[in-house]
């Protein structure tokens, strides 16, 4: 059951256009959003965004899964003692005909050979997640093309804070 105040995150994926995949998480609050929540989440859009600004070819793999934090870190409170217990987290992976294409940049792996370097055009969906245990969670994803000088954000969908749905 929902009730006013939760907080839900939904994932669009694995739906095609013209045979081509999506992925897309965003972030919804039944009625007015915590500031926990809030705050959750503006720390997992900078987590996202500190990791898509530097998108470019040429960037590695390494380059953008050191954007994120330690997992042991962030989530040490729930027992979270390795990087390899949070895949899906905070990572990112090739998207096109198939949803989970590679490269993977998550730091398990990336943090490991080999380092690969992003070229332009390819696509990705890069995503993070924060959340308090018994409380809430939140997730966000953007689909991203890279582009000579950057990136282009192929997603539309409001991403600058918690979407609060009102309540009738």
């Amino acid at each position: 059951m929902i009730r006013p105040g939760d907080i839900v995150y939904m994932d669009m994926y694995n739906t095609d256009y013209m045979g081509y995949k999506t992925c897309i998480y965003r972030t919804y609050s039944c009625g007015k959003a915590s500031k926990e929540a809030k705050d959750d989440y503006q720390l997992a859009l900078d987590w996202l965004y500190n990791a898509i600004n530097i998108i470019k070819p040429g960037v590695t793999t390494r380059e953008i899964a050191a954007k994120w934090p330690s997992a042991p870190e962030v989530w040490g409170d729930i027992n979270i003692i390795s990087e390899d217990q949070t895949a899906g987290s905070n990572w990112a992976h090739g998207i096109g005909l198939t949803l989970y294409e590679p490269p993977i940049i998550w730091r398990e792996v990336s943090f490991n050979p080999p380092d690969t370097p992003l070229e332009e055009n390819m696509t990705f969906a890069i995503e993070t997640q924060h959340g308090r245990p018994g409380k809430h969670g939140v997730r966000i994803e953007e689909m991203i093309r890279v582009t000579k000088n950057g990136v282009e954000v192929m997603s539309k969908f409001p991403v600058d804070k918690i979407i609060e749905i009102p309540l009738y």
